[in-house]
């Protein structure tokens, strides 16, 4: 009998473990924001495909890749190439939701119009049991891309005649949704229209990160707070999953709402909602360098944009697997994690 629950418990751990990489791997998807097939099942997932996070190309990822490059009038391929990946991210948004007393999964999935097998796909649980203050994702679509615009930069676009909405939005690279939404208006033919606003981001249009070193970068870098650290880079008995696992990076302690500032200028990589980090932004400074901002309350740039060194990026908050307000920051070089802390001071 010992050795039966003996057996069970190592079991039990060898689960929690997959359960915790499984987390880590996700979250490592996102810092180079390149295509890998586990992310973009993840994304096919959302969408309400019938797949599961294998990580290989299996026939139902296949089958359901062929399908969405059809409907989305996609060169077809079936496999994770950089057009599909980039239409995928672009459709898929989440948000997060934390459980309260007498919230139950049915609950939950019906407030927010989605079927229960969906939302357990999509937070990775099998049980319907819920604790208070367990986050669960919920899929969106892509209308919360408005949050990442500055409305109060916003151009008057002269409607020609031969113009259409989609044509627009190609022209200001905006998400046709977005402009929908920002306009009031629901229908594509605009000739009635003699005016769009056009929602835009400031740039700075000399950037050019290549021109430096890494140690130029890294030599350079800026604060993105003021530094009080409350957990180092390295390994740790995790706070919520109690397992030692390797911290990937600082964990800043900052009142919910404080400006976060870039580390240095680049290129924003992701802009968006990333299961454990919640609310994160990524930044691609050149020469292998990445920096990462986790558990944000506002994100305040989108992907794509060219931001400058101490450039107010974001807010600091408690989303995502989080004990209380506070930033993560990252930096990764060539993809490996590094203690920022030995850059900062």
């Amino acid at each position: 009998m010992v050795k039966n629950n003996r057996i069970y418990l190592i079991i039990l751990v060898i689960i929690l473990v997959l359960m915790i990489t499984n987390n880590i791997v996700l979250a490592d998807d996102f810092i180079t924001n390149k295509p890998t097939i586990k992310r973009v099942q993840y994304n096919l997932l959302i969408l309400g495909y019938d797949i599961a996070l294998t990580s290989k190309l299996d026939s139902k990822t296949y089958e359901s890749l062929v399908d969405f490059q059809n409907k989305n009038k996609l060169k077809i391929t079936g496999k994770v190439d950089q057009e599909t990946f980039f239409k995928l991210e672009e459709l898929v948004n989440f948000k997060s939701y934390l459980v309260e007393s007498g919230d139950t999964l049915e609950s939950i999935a019906k407030e927010y119009n989605l079927t229960l097998d969906l939302i357990k796909r999509v937070n990775d649980i099998s049980s319907s049991k819920l604790n208070i203050g367990d986050e669960i994702i919920i899929p969106q679509n892509n209308l919360g891309e408005l949050e990442s615009y500055n409305l109060n930069k916003i151009i008057n676009y002269r409607i020609k005649p031969t113009d259409n909405l989609y044509q627009v939005a190609e022209k200001f690279k905006i998400n046709i949704e977005v402009l929908k939404k920002i306009n009031n208006i629901s229908y594509k033919n605009i000739t009635k229209i003699k005016i769009l606003r056009i929602p835009i981001r400031i740039t700075e249009s000399k950037f050019n990160s290549n021109k430096f070193t890494k140690s130029d970068i890294l030599n350079r870098l800026v604060a993105p707070v003021k530094i009080k650290v409350s957990s180092e880079f390295g390994y740790r008995k995790h706070p919520i999953y109690k397992k030692r696992i390797l911290h990937k990076g600082l964990d800043l302690v900052v009142a919910k709402g404080t400006k976060v500032k870039a580390i240095q200028k680049g290129i924003i990589l992701y802009s968006g909602w990333i299961r454990g980090y919640g609310k994160t932004l990524t930044i691609d400074h050149g020469n292998g360098i990445v920096s990462l901002y986790a558990h944000n309350s506002k994100l305040l740039v989108s992907k794509g944009d060219k931001i400058l060194a101490g450039e107010v990026i974001s807010l600091s908050g408690n989303s995502g697997r989080s004990t209380g307000p506070h930033l993560h920051l990252g930096i990764y070089i060539n993809n490996k994690a590094v203690d920022p802390l030995q850059y900062l001071r």
